[in-house]
């Protein structure tokens, strides 16, 4: 992370605050992905999905330099999966959209001081894309869009998809 106490820049600030992933030889440059918002009082947030175990994780700097930062891991996921993405609430509460492994579903995490809640918010046919992209719109709502893909003879099918979850509360058990 590259920081800045001025405008200017004239001495930058540089901090590592996740440890560094062994690189692989076979990893592609689209198999990772991070989005970055930073908070009123300067706080930066960072979704990302991990290049050591690829989990979708979420790193919630405590200060403006990121030097202390929690990490909370929001889903597993796997190099195929789109990149996470992120916004923040009118709150400031983070809110990142995440491909899960396990639901085989589009997530969307609302984060809190020092908890996270993941409710699942769409299906596919086979794949999210490379990406996602997400904003709030003029409610106040996240606004996720996304491609819904298959591999069908004879080629790739897709469709893009923008979805609003309105209802964000978990499903029961």
């Amino acid at each position: 992370m590259i920081s800045c106490l001025d405008a200017t820049c004239h001495r930058p600030i540089v901090t590592s605050p996740v440890p560094p992933a062994a690189a692989d030889p076979y990893d592609l440059p689209w198999t990772f992905g991070l989005a970055m918002a930073v908070r009123p009082d300067g706080r930066p947030v960072i979704a990302y999905r991990d290049p050591g175990d690829h989990a979708n994780k979420l790193l919630d700097c405590r200060t403006a330099d990121c030097a202390q930062a929690d990490v909370r891991t929001l889903g597993a996921g796997n190099e195929y999966h789109a990149a996470p993405a992120l916004v923040l609430d009118r709150a400031g509460r983070p809110l990142v959209a995440f491909e899960s492994r396990e639901h085989q579903r589009l997530m969307l995490a609302t984060c809190t001081g020092d908890r996270c809640e993941s409710i699942a918010v769409a299906r596919n046919r086979g794949g999210f894309g490379e990406r996602l992209a997400m904003t709030l719109n003029a409610g106040g709502d996240p606004t996720i869009a996304w491609i819904d893909h298959q591999l069908a003879p004879p080629g790739l099918s897709w469709n893009l998809h923008v979805t609003t979850p309105l209802n964000l509360t978990r499903d029961p058990p």
